[in-house]
């Protein structure tokens, strides 16, 4: 049995909130987002040479691109909120974690509750479905090593799969290689 604890705090808790938009390559998605844009711009402008056109297409990509980090940065301002609003806040939260499921201020879940798994080196994402997600960071434990069983715990009882690859910033101390 691994145990730890931490404070409902949004330092605490929003950077599994950031790390979940990494893992959904919500970037990502804002990136191909730009590079079509460009492509049709530049496409404007060989075909028919109008620069205006290309000038205008590049505005409005430059635009969309402020307008999707607004909406990044108020999302996080908004779980921040929501953070400071829960009856939690502020609050002790107590983690165990064994073979069968975890348990988190009182509230057990079984491993096959979770779909997936990320490792990263300050937390781990647990994802009872795809939007949803449970932050267990890296600051609830002990010390280094009770957090990375803590990982390797968690990693193979969500996948089934004893001695794979983390495919996370942390993988290799999962996996137990330095």
């Amino acid at each position: 049995m691994i145990e730890g604890k931490y404070q409902f705090t949004p330092a605490v808790v929003l950077p599994g909130a950031k790390r979940h938009r990494q893992y959904r390559r919500y970037n990502q998605k804002i990136g191909a987002v730009a590079f079509v844009a460009i492509a049709l711009a530049c496409s404007a402008v060989v075909a028919y040479g109008n620069w205006p056109w290309f000038i205008g297409g590049i505005a409005a990509l430059a635009s969309l691109v402020l307008l999707l980090r607004a909406h990044a940065r108020a999302v996080l301002r908004d779980h921040c909120a929501q953070i400071l609003r829960s009856p939690e806040s502020g609050k002790e939260i107590r983690i165990r974690l064994d073979k069968d499921g975890i348990t988190i201020h009182g509230d057990r879940s079984e491993w096959s509750r979770f779909r997936e798994v990320a490792v990263y080196a300050d937390g781990i994402l647990l994802y009872p479905s795809k939007s949803m997600f449970v932050w267990l960071p890296r600051s609830a434990f002990a010390d280094e090593e009770v957090y990375y069983k803590a990982a390797r715990l968690a990693f193979e009882s969500v996948t089934g799969v004893g001695d794979a690859t983390v495919h996370a910033d942390a993988g290799a101390k999962v996996n137990g290689r330095d």
